[in-house]
């Protein structure tokens, strides 16, 4: 299953899909405690958030997460790829944790990725589901919801306001960032 959300004639995306054997990375939320910083201001709320600030702690893991995004991105004939590792980190959202609105894109062109390793068992599928509001230019606003599930994996342009609606339930994510790259897709032959 994988599906285009887009706005904008496409400047605004967001893919919905899958990531084939995803429990092999359950061990990254062993044992992990909050390490933002004491002055760091962050949109995660009731929850556990764990840097990797040493890029080759997780490089292992970011190569195989940039390969499944671009592969999604080369399904959707993007002209953009995900290059570089730019930072990465788990969140473990307690109950009654969520996420304010934001986006990844304050210093350049982001490919974001979100991967998630719970499901929800609530009826609600918005309890703890990601959200995005796409902006229009006619001033109109649309709202995106994209419940969760183990293996769900999300890959948005970095730009993109998101956010999690409030859990009931223990969840957990990998979000890993990576710097946009543009590469030509057309066939000038």
């Amino acid at each position: 299953m994988t599906r285009l959300l887009s706005a904008f004639n496409f400047q605004q995306w967001v893919i919905e899909s899958d990531f084939p054997g995803h429990e092999k990375l359950e061990y990254l939320f062993d044992e992990l405690e909050d390490n933002r910083a004491p002055d760091q201001t962050t949109a995660t709320n009731n929850g556990i958030q764990h840097y990797y600030y040493d890029n080759e702690e997780i490089k292992n893991v970011a190569d195989m997460v940039r390969t499944r995004t671009n592969e999604l991105l080369a399904e959707q004939e993007s002209p953009v790829h995900a290059g570089e590792l730019d930072k990465a980190w788990t969140i473990t959202y307690n109950p009654g944790g969520w996420q304010a609105l934001h986006n990844h894109a304050h210093r350049y062109n982001i490919v974001s990725t979100v991967l998630y390793f719970d499901t929800n068992e609530n009826e609600n599928t918005s309890d703890g589901a990601f959200y995005s509001v796409f902006s229009e230019p006619d001033g109109e606003q649309i709202v995106q919801v994209c419940p969760y599930w183990a293996g769900k994996f999300l890959v948005l342009e970095g730009s993109v306001h998101h956010g999690a609606y409030p859990t009931t339930s223990t969840r957990r994510c990998l979000i890993i960032d990576f710097k946009q790259e543009i590469h030509d897709n057309t066939n000038t032959k």
